[in-house]
């Protein structure tokens, strides 16, 4: 019996140890949702204090949200978070100062889940 790939959390993006410029979004192309409505899953680890956020589009208006608060990650700890994502939205990430991703992992979690 086959497995419904929509009870399989997806890997929509790994980056590790890779330095970003602050104010850049990324990756260069946006996150979609396979099967939407869902959840992306976002796990980040960064190697100084930085601001973590995300830019969702939605009907060609970009919207920045602020991870955290909006308060600076501390260097070196696993930070979890959610955004729900729609048909139609793209997501893509920010920082606001140049460093080295440790760890960003997104994987999407269907509704059906």
């Amino acid at each position: 019996m086959a497995t419904d790939p929509r009870l399989i959390p997806i890997d929509k993006l790994i980056i590790t140890n890779t330095e970003k410029t602050g104010a850049a979004d990324f990756p260069s192309t946006a996150l979609t949702p396979s099967f939407p409505p869902s959840t992306f899953r976002i796990m980040v680890v960064v190697d100084i204090a930085c601001k973590f956020s995300a830019v969702v589009t939605v009907a060609e208006t970009a919207y920045v949200v602020y991870f955290n608060g909006g308060s600076d990650l501390t260097a070196n700890c696993i930070y979890p978070f959610d955004l729900l994502v729609h048909s139609g939205d793209t997501v893509q990430f920010e920082i606001d100062t140049t460093e080295t991703i440790v760890l960003l992992r997104v994987q999407e979690i269907p509704s059906s889940l």
